[in-house]
């Protein structure tokens, strides 16, 4: 299995050529191939050192016996460890003394993928550890192939198990084999655990898969003189780190790979024992999955995101079918077999390459059915007639004995038998109820039983809608339908396979009576009924996808009429959105009246918030909920004070908006300046208005001040035209407060904004003043731009495709350039799919507003970019915000979140304006905790983060967590535009959805062909260049702290230099600027009050010389303007 590393999509088989076996040597035909997650890294290009060749265990039966060749024979299964070419293969040729003779008794998918994990784990905890009676262990990730075996041979020892897993459902496997304490590996809260169930002492020994702060967290609790074994490769500790971390253990990292290389003999010796014990039965066998042949790739896929409990087996070539859900040499069960739906779906099966079928049924078939089976053994397959009831255990158990018999091993399960005997509950009995529980549940856990020992590719149950929407008459059959999802869960636990099909109504069999008697029903849901292709297409999608469940409902189209009635379901059918109704607190242009009595102050006060935020006003009903969780931002926050300053006449304090503010805090401020009316004596009685009527507006009354007379209707027209203001005013007034701004900072000179750049020189550029300035305030961290190959790409793009496209993306306007793109960034993500939008700004926007509808909730970081805040406020989904990086705050929004609506959190990796970066770890342990979504915005860390520049994934070791990675193009990458990349579905989703796609001009020609070059010269040049870049960060950062300057906590290349007062931020800029050193500031409300700073920003291509230039002219600025802001270093340590 070659192909290119980098990503899984590369994996793949490709031809080889046989070699016939020399002296000493055997021919094998692979039968099966166990996967370890090494094999992930190794196709990732992730591996530390050579991984070697893929697949490091198989098992194949010999076919040819070179000259001399001893201890194997023609025919005979045989074990092969690490083969010089691979496991994964049709054919090896290996020398005889690699190999092991696998026990009769041992299913060749089990000596497949026990050898590696057995051995692992005994040599890890018995020969290593030493792990003794009584002593306590801790196994992380215990659910896998060497967790299971190390926690086999943990109790075997006598010891006492704390295991750790990732998933709920792994935790209730080791339950299941005798863990009594079981905690998740997701979260470092298992040390602070461990510490409270020991009284403080620890554990003795630890086997370690955990990096970061599980590593450390590991570390911390083990006992003084505890054993420390290390599995993982990401993460080695050396002799100095584990003096600094003061823990006196011992430390070992290992595989069985040095072992074999150092002591040969003692492997085989731990090869033959591990294949004894597991065929004697002393060993306790694993669950084992296996993939055909030709689903390695999703195999691997299905390894990377370890959803995987035990082993993971890929068959050979032969083992494989003509389909990815049939083999030639299984058996196939249907019960319910001789009804419409199990007729129509051994047809499928027999199309899809099976041959041998078992139609399980109470009765015999009828004329028709006889004629479809024999239709069926016409076209060669052996279809067997099995009359058995399902919820007979012993019978079903004796059937299933002849069919093995008589068909071959099990591969696939369909249980369709059902029975319907509608009625209301008053009208129900325990027979009634049981008449239809039977046959579905009974039946189905039988099957369960039945089938442990079976290798099962698949276990698929027949439920229907009614077990989800529930349905009039039918309690007993909806109840039916819902205990297969609890069966389901149960399967998926303990590593089996098992799918649920909730159909929606079909047009043959027993639920066309249901459908009819439903009918009304369906038509007002828009359900219609499903058709046989489309069934069976749905079908062999959830099997190959090995789904959990489905729900297979076909939509008709619905009327204009009805679409209002499902406003959340024509957005997604209809290309143009509905519009999405919202209730403004006040209608456009007015002002709320000016404050009579104290609750007018309060309700102002609310009117002008809920308008800024853009939401309904009776959502501001906690007086003290932080406006930061509504959405409020610090542009939101300017536009706040804006408004009410205005329409008061008062001073609202930016630095109360900058902190937490609430609608309580905001009116005790307003108070404290604007006397509401009834604390002062009136001078004039309020004027009184008639009722308005219908086509009227309200008027003052006749004879109250400046009202006109009754009959002078010209005079209401031309008083109400006097006093409307003129919209140019209104703007006018509006603008005002920032042209002065700029008037006075152009005529100070001081005003450095949109200076135009004529030429670059890597590092320098020239200005249309003449003049040459070192460059630190770009964002092209790897020096990118202006790179020979990435020039010459966009050039040639021109000559060959011009300047433009034809139209939009979906309309004539697609390049395969954009295609050869979407692919590139897909690949170098780790992800399935991408799309490219013709900048970052609209990629967030459209995502966020093609991804979320009214009722989602969406939590953001308060300093998020604009364009999420934005694409958040514009989605029309509850938007809360939560303090920056406060990930305590985050967890109370997502368990204030309503559970059943779609939760999704969004946030920067890498925070532009400060330079830090995201929690990535504890972000995706909540998100995972809380079944929510993840979007991460990587437009500064992509291509500067990470051992091999796939950003925030890549700096903390955890590829693939992110559900929709965002990033730009206009970074790192020298071009324009941004991206999204995740599953092919959801990518899909957003193609046909997102309205910044859609209706958007398609990425210029030499555009996209230079992103596609900038990731060429980012694989071949990015190591060398983000060593310079990160060594340029560390020299100014010394520089910056030694002169005295506050850096904030970035720990990144944009660097902050903090001095406080937009005037201090103001005159650092100028005078750099004056001397040739182009950097720009950051101010309110981009950053909070108090904090206005010079962002310098560190480039690849920057020089020892350029950065100790720019310290020079920093510590002289310093100095010069405010040198009684400078903490340096030395002095603050002396202090």
């Amino acid at each position: 299995m070659p192909g290119a590393r980098g990503t899984l999509a590369e994996a793949r088989f490709e031809p080889i050529s046989r070699r016939a076996p020399g002296p000493g040597e055997l021919e094998l035909e692979v039968l099966a191939t166990g996967v370890n997650f090494r094999d992930v890294l190794n196709v990732l290009g992730m591996y530390p050192g050579d991984p070697g060749p893929l697949g490091g265990e198989c098992v194949g039966r010999v076919v040819a016996v070179g000259p001399g060749a001893q201890g194997a024979q023609v025919g005979e299964r045989v074990l092969v460890l690490f083969p010089p070419q691979g496991g994964f293969s049709s054919h090896l040729t290996v020398a005889a003394e690699q190999v092991f003779a696998v026990p009769a008794s041992l299913p060749t998918a089990v000596a497949a993928s026990l050898v590696v994990a057995y051995v692992t784990a005994y040599h890890g905890l018995v020969e290593l550890g030493r792990l003794a009676p009584g002593e306590l262990v801790l196994i992380h990730a215990a659910a896998g192939g060497v967790g299971l075996a190390a926690v086999e041979l943990a109790q075997r020892l006598g010891a006492r198990v704390i295991a750790t897993a990732g998933s709920p459902r792994k935790r209730a496997l080791l339950r299941a084999r005798g863990v009594q304490v079981v905690m998740d590996s997701r979260s470092t809260e298992f040390g602070e655990e461990i510490l409270r169930l020991t009284e403080g002492r620890g554990v003795d020994v630890v086997l370690n898969s955990l990096t970061g702060a599980g590593l450390a967290e590991s570390l911390r609790v083990l006992v003084p003189g505890g054993r420390f074994l290390e599995l993982g490769k990401r993460e080695l500790l050396t002799e100095e780190q584990l003096r600094q971390s003061g823990r006196a253990v011992s430390y070992q990292a290992f595989d069985i790979i040095d072992l074999g290389r150092r002591e040969p003999a003692h492997l085989r010796a731990l090869v033959d024992q591990a294949l004894a014990e597991a065929a004697t039965g002393r060993f306790r066998v694993m669950p084992v999955r296996t993939f055909a042949h030709n689903q390695a790739q999703a195999c691997l896929r299905f390894m990377a995101k370890a959803r995987h409990s035990g082993r993971l087996v890929v068959e050979g070539a032969a083992a494989t079918g003509s389909s990815n859900v049939t083999r030639g040499d299984g058996s196939y069960l249907i019960t319910g077999g001789l009804g419409a739906l199990g007729l129509l779906t051994a047809e499928w099966l027999v199309r899809s390459g099976a041959r041998h079928l078992a139609v399980l049924g109470r009765s015999l078939p009828d004329a028709a059915a006889s004629a479809r089976l024999a239709a069926l053994t016409a076209s060669g397959a052996t279809v067997q007639v099995v009359n058995v009831d399902v919820a007979a255990r012993a019978e079903l158990a004796s059937a299933l004995a002849r069919v093995r018999a008589q068909l071959g091993p099990i591969r696939g399960v369909i249980h369709a038998a059902g029975v319907v005997d509608d009625g209301v509950i008053e009208n129900l009995d325990p027979a009634r109820v049981a008449r239809v529980l039977r046959p579905k549940c009974d039946g189905a856990w039988n099957l369960h039983l039945e089938t442990l020992s079976d290798p099962l590719d698949w276990f698929c149950l027949y439920g229907s809608l009614s077990g989800l929407l529930g349905a009039p008459g039918q309690a007993g059959y909806a109840a039916g339908n819902a205990f297969f999802d609890g069966l389901v869960d149960h399967r998926r636990a303990r590593g089996l396979p098992a799918t649920v099909l909730h159909w929606g109504p079909w047009r043959i069999g027993m639920a066309t009576a249901v459908a009819a008697r439903q009918a009304h029903r369906y038509r007002a849901l828009g359900i219609r009924t499903l058709g046989e292709g489309e069934g069976m297409r749905a079908l062999e999608a959830a099997l190959s996808d090995d789904a959990e469940q489905r729900l297979v409902v076909p939509l008709r189209a619905l009327a204009a009429d009805e679409l209002r009635m499902f406003p959340a379901l024509a957005a997604e059918l209809l290309e143009q959105e509905l519009a999405r109704a919202t209730t403004p607190a006040v209608s456009p242009g007015s002002s709320p009246a000016a404050p009579r009595t104290a609750g007018d102050l309060e309700e102002l006060a609310r009117v002008h918030v809920a308008r800024v935020l853009g939401i309904a006003r009776d959502r501001l009903t906690e007086l003290d909920q932080p406006l930061w969780e509504l959405g409020l931002d610090s542009l939101m926050a300017v536009e706040l004070r804006n408004t009410i300053e205005r329409a008061l006449s008062c001073k609202i304090p930016l630095s109360f908006l900058s902190s937490q503010p609430t609608l309580r805090g905001l009116v005790e401020v307003l108070r404290a300046q604007v006397a509401p009316a009834d604390d002062a004596t009136p001078t004039s009685p309020a004027p009184t208005a008639m009722p308005a009527t219908s086509g009227t507006s309200a008027t003052p009354a006749p004879g109250a001040p400046g009202a006109p007379a009754a009959h002078d209707a010209t005079a209401t027209v031309a008083t109400a035209a006097t006093a409307r203001r003129s919209a140019h005013d209104v703007l006018e007034d509006r603008a005002a407060p920032l042209h002065s701004l700029l008037e006075q900072a152009r005529a100070a000179g001081v005003y450095h904004f949109e200076e135009p750049i004529v030429a670059l020189d890597s590092q320098w550029v020239h200005t249309q003043e003449g003049r040459r300035k070192l460059m630190f305030a770009t964002y092209s961290y790897l020096g990118l731009l202006g790179h020979p190959a990435i020039a010459a790409a966009s050039i040639a793009a021109v000559t060959h495709y011009g300047t433009g496209t034809h139209g939009v993306r979906l309309n004539g306007g697609t390049l395969d350039l954009h295609k050869r793109l979407e692919r590139r960034i897909a690949e170098f993500l780790g992800r399935e799919d991408a799309l490219v939008f013709s900048s970052g700004f609209m990629t967030n926007q459209g995502v966020l507003t093609a991804l979320l509808q009214p009722g989602d909730w969406v939590i953001g970081d308060q300093w998020n970019h604009a364009s999420i805040v934005d694409g958040c406020r514009a989605s029309g989904a509850t938007f809360r915000v939560y303090p920056h990086n406060d990930l305590a705050a985050l967890e109370r929004l997502l368990l204030e979140a309503p559970p059943d609506v779609l939760r999704l959190v969004v946030v920067d990796a890498l925070f532009s304006l400060d330079g830090d970066l995201v929690d990535l770890p504890r972000i995706v342990e909540l998100v995972r905790r809380h079944h929510a979504l993840l979007m991460v915005d990587e437009a500064h860390s992509l291509g500067a983060l990470g051992e091999r520049g796939r950003g925030i994934e890549d700096h903390f070791a955890m590829p693939g967590v992110i559900d929709l990675a965002m990033g730009t193009l206009s970074k790192v990458i020298p071009a324009c535009g941004g991206y999204v990349a995740g599953s092919h579905r959801l990518v899909e989703y957003l193609r046909f959805r997102t309205r910044s796609y859609l209706f958007s001009a398609s990425m210029p020609p030499p555009v996209a062909a230079a992103a596609l070059a900038a990731f060429d010269v980012l694989e071949q040049e990015g190591a060398a260049r983000r060593q310079r870049l990160w060594r340029n960060v560390a020299r100014l950062l010394d520089g910056l702290r030694r002169i005295g300057y506050d850096t904030g906590l970035t720990t990144s290349a944009v660097v902050p230099v903090i001095v406080g007062s937009e005037r201090n931020a103001v005159a650092l800029t100028h005078y750099c600027q004056e001397r040739d050193l182009f950097a720009m500031p950051v101010m309110p409300p981009a950053v909070p009050v108090g904090t206005a700073r010079l962002r310098l920003n560190v480039m690849a291509s920057h020089t020892d010389e350029d950065v100790d230039r720019a310290l020079d002219i920093l510590a002289q600025a310093g100095k010069t303007l405010f040198p009684e802001l400078l903490r340096p270093v030395e002095a603050s340590r002396e202090a």
